[in-house]
């Protein structure tokens, strides 16, 4: 179900058994109804707020650039600061190389604006895979997607090991998501 509440639907199981295989064909099959968005939480060079900045831009990618900044959100400015190659199709926001501090928080907060504005087109999928092996921060973010006003027509679709391997981080996100 892709409209409704935000929700996040985990596929938990052994290494090898096919789960993102599973997670895969979901969003296969969902593409045609909602914007797929994959990201990753376990990128020691990419922090997740950059991460997921360029995975909602590259959900942008065939938009024509006078409907570009409408899906950016609220602070265009901060995508472009943390996905530079935003700047070739908005050069009015483009920086001057290395003026530009990212801050992590405003991206933060432009990412998901950004996922709001992209979800009131179609319903948007972040794919997780391996979620139990992603960094706090990557949870923390998560978090706050499905839980922002106007997140009801967003998703998590992830694969994780076994309850037993997930860290306690994750157990606590589950948990505050299924008592809301």
């Amino acid at each position: 179900d892709l409209t409704g509440r935000p929700a996040m639907v985990l596929v938990e199981g052994e290494s090898g058994i096919g789960k993102t295989r599973l997670v895969l064909e979901i969003a296969r099959r969902a593409q045609t109804d909602a914007i797929i968005v994959c990201v990753t939480g376990n990128d020691a060079l990419c922090p997740p707020v950059i991460g997921l900045a360029r995975s909602l831009v590259d959900a942008t990618a065939a938009l024509p650039a006078e409907q570009l900044r409408t899906y950016l959100g609220r602070d265009p400015a901060a995508m472009v600061a943390a996905v530079p190659s935003l700047g070739d199709r908005l050069p009015e926001l483009r920086a001057d190389p290395g003026s530009e501090i990212v801050d992590d928080e405003r991206v933060a907060s432009a990412a998901l604006s950004c996922a709001r504005a992209l979800s009131a087109r179609a319903p948007l999928v972040i794919i997780v895979d391996d979620l139990h092996r992603v960094a706090s921060a990557m949870l923390q973010m998560l978090e706050r997607v499905l839980t922002t006003a106007g997140a009801d027509r967003i998703e998590v679709l992830a694969s994780s090991g076994t309850p037993s391997s997930h860290p306690a981080a994750l157990a606590d996100l589950a948990d505050r998501l299924e008592s809301r």
